[in-house]
């Protein structure tokens, strides 16, 4: 079965962005180095942690705010895997002459707020009205990275393993879907990659939320350190 990797940037301080979701002072390490892992250039032990994700990284499972504030990532994720969106209202896209388009949702330019390593960012409460939406949509034909909507974390952490397959991991890449995959036992592992900044305030990723977690595994970059955390279940 895949295992669910959880893994953002963070403030010394405990923040994934400051308080308009913003991450440009964390994300500074994703461009510090001599080492190109397109389309960043880190230091090379930030380059191996990059590679790795890139290389086992099968599926992402986000929230629909990460979706919406991303413009839907203009129909192709970055990481080129299937996303299963966290979702109670339907998918957004239009079709015009085979491509897919997030008609509806207009993009907002917050740069690299949600390109964490495997591309993420904060996620919290939504404004737009929710419609009723309770099935699985199918995945768009857009090429490198379809997208799925699913009503429940649950059954978006299984669809994401199912399109993954046994070989890869799923990652999550949204705070607030990360939460509950870790509350409902779904989450095998926490990466952090932990910014010499402090933000002083702003979005924090597990408040609220309590578990225990092995010692870690460091690895020291350029302007962050690496930190895996296995989860003890």
């Amino acid at each position: 079965m895949s295992i669910v990797i959880a893994d953002m940037t963070m403030s010394l301080d405990g923040f994934i962005a400051d308080p308009d979701d913003r991450c440009d002072e964390l994300f500074g390490w994703y461009f510090n180095g001599p080492v190109a892992v397109p389309p960043f250039a880190v230091s090379e032990n930030s380059a191996r942690h990059l590679r790795s994700g890139f290389e086992h990284l099968g599926a992402l499972v986000c929230g629909r705010r990460l979706f919406d504030l991303t413009g839907g990532w203009n129909g192709a994720h970055p990481m080129g895997v299937p996303v299963v969106v966290v979702s109670h209202r339907p998918a957004p896209f239009s079709f015009v002459d085979g491509v897919s388009r997030a008609a509806a949702v207009p993009f907002v330019d917050v740069p690299f707020s949600s390109a964490d390593a495997p591309f993420s960012s904060a996620e919290g409460p939504f404004s737009s009205v929710d419609a009723p939406f309770s099935s699985v949509d199918a995945p768009f034909p857009s090429g490198a990275a379809p997208f799925s909507f699913v009503d429940g974390v649950s059954r978006a952490v299984a669809a994401a393993r199912e399109l993954a397959g046994p070989a890869k991991w799923v990652g999550v890449a949204s705070a607030s879907i990360a939460r509950q995959c870790l509350e409902l036992g779904l989450l095998d592992e926490i990466r952090v990659a932990l910014a010499p900044v402090l933000l002083g305030r702003g979005i924090t990723w597990f408040t609220g939320v309590s578990a225990r977690l092995s010692d870690p595994e460091i690895i020291p970059g350029t302007g962050v350190t690496h930190l895996y955390y296995k989860v003890l279940k």
